[in-house]
């Protein structure tokens, strides 16, 4: 499969930030907060541009549907 060739592991909280990153240049006025899970260490992921790609649509879809204020919680269990 080609998306797993381009595929990277990467721990991941790194992920979620840049992800949110990538999609706070795209929705800069976009208003949102993000609740980071503590306590576990942030496993590692093996992700690729899909995987992106899907969050950063999800995210502009949160925002249309709630333009003052999205919420992006993060967490993992073992």
């Amino acid at each position: 499969m080609q998306r797993l060739q381009d595929a990277t592991a990467v721990k991941a909280l790194d992920f979620i930030n840049e992800v949110i990153a990538k999609w706070q240049l795209l929705r800069p006025m976009a208003q949102f907060e993000c609740a980071v899970a503590i306590g576990e260490s942030s496993p590692w992921i093996v992700a690729d541009t899909t995987l992106s790609q899907a969050l950063i649509s999800i995210l502009n879809n949160s925002a249309d549907a709630s333009p003052e204020h999205v919420r992006i919680q993060t967490r993992w269990t073992q």
